[in-house]
């Protein structure tokens, strides 16, 4: 919230982007019905996590064997080509993301 805040978007703004914001309270085992939920329709969600790609490994498992129609795409420490995106060691800074 803090990136965006200096990023000078409202919540509204992004809203109105298509952009959709879900703060994971317990990030093992996920809640799945949530989930899916939150990611129905979306093309693309980025994980933001400090330490390991936890969430986002359970999120990849989570749509998997999905149809590509039903399937976002999954980024957070590496993007869509598995290059690195996010740092997967200290803290996640809003300066850093």
């Amino acid at each position: 919230m803090e990136t965006f805040r200096r990023l000078g978007l409202t919540l509204a703004e992004l809203d109105a982007q298509g952009v959709r914001i879900y703060k994971v309270g317990l990030s093992f085992p996920l809640e799945t019905g949530r989930i899916d939920t939150f990611c129905a329709g979306l093309k693309e969600v980025l994980v933001i996590e400090e330490k390991g790609a936890v969430v986002e490994q359970q999120l990849r498992t989570l749509f998997y064997n999905r149809p590509e129609t039903e399937r976002p795409r999954i980024i957070g420490k590496t993007d869509a080509l598995g290059k690195p995106l996010l740092a997967a060691t200290g803290e996640l800074r809003p300066s850093r993301i």
